[in-house]
């Protein structure tokens, strides 16, 4: 999927970037620091100004089951999945990423909120509802869109 397609382009950086293999895709996603609300947000130009996050999701918190997923949340609060994806690949190949302000914490709650409603399917698509009850959600990365 999506998702498989991202990783993998994301480990290929990662491992240019530090000279060092992993053993599948997926890893990369232990080499990200969780995402917290009082750090620089780094800004990337884009054209459309917007917040991009990277969740790591596990449906019972074990790292036998893991995924990610990525939400773009534009300025007025529409969730743009065409747009997630395209800033997933602008940040792979950027020459430039700018530090930023970090979020106000209105904003960090209104995108925790965000992602914790969004990884209830995306759960569901590696284990069977019945199995877990409330997703393992990691923000692994959070990256400014701006015009």
């Amino acid at each position: 999927g999506e998702a498989a397609g991202w990783l993998t382009q994301a480990a290929e950086v990662y491992e240019a970037w530090a000279g060092a293999r992993l053993r599948e895709p997926i890893e990369v996603l232990g080499r990200l620091r969780e995402a917290a609300p009082t750090e620089p947000v780094p800004e990337i130009r884009t054209g459309t100004p917007g917040i991009w996050m990277l969740w790591e999701i596990r449906p019972h918190g074990t790292a036998g089951l893991r995924d990610c997923y990525a939400l773009f949340v534009t300025e007025d609060g529409a969730i743009r999945p065409d747009l997630a994806e395209r800033l997933w690949l602008l940040l792979s190949r950027a020459d430039r990423v700018e530090a930023g302000p970090p979020l106000s914490p209105g904003e960090w709650e209104r995108l925790m909120a965000l992602g914790a409603d969004h990884a209830y399917a995306a759960c569901s698509r590696l284990a069977p509802p019945d199995t877990w009850r409330a997703p393992w959600l990691i923000p692994r990365l959070v990256v400014r869109s701006v015009a």
